[in-house]
C-alpha cells in the first residue's frame, strides 16, 4: 500500500516565512544547548583528569613511603638481630 502523505493546509508566503524563522530559531537554540552540553562535558572530563593525576601522584608518594618504611623495618630488624648475636 502506498504511504499517505499528510495534507498541509495552504499557507501564504508570510506564513511560510514565519514558520521558517521559527524553525531557524529553534535550530539555533538547540545548537546552543548542544554546545553548552559539550562544553560542560569537556569541563567535567578535564576536572576528572586533573583529579586522576593528583590521585596518581598521591599513590606514587605512598608507594615510595611504603618502600622506605619497609627498608627502615629491615634495617631495624637487622640491627636487632646483630645486637642479639653480639
Amino acid at each position: 500500500p502506498a504511504e499517505t502523505v499528510p495534507e498541509i493546509a495552504p499557507m501564504t508566503v508570510g506564513e511560510v516565512n514565519t514558520k521558517v524563522i521559527k524553525l531557524a530559531e529553534l535550530h539555533e537554540h538547540d545548537t546552543q544547548d548542544l554546545y553548552t552540553l559539550l562544553e560542560n562535558a569537556q569541563d567535567s572530563k578535564t576536572r576528572i583528569s586533573q583529579l586522576v593525576t593528583v590521585d596518581s601522584q598521591r599513590v606514587d608518594l605512598l608507594m615510595k613511603d611504603m618502600i622506605a618504611h619497609q627498608e627502615t623495618i629491615q634495617i631495624m630488624e637487622d640491627e636487632a638481630y646483630a645486637a642479639r648475636e653480639a
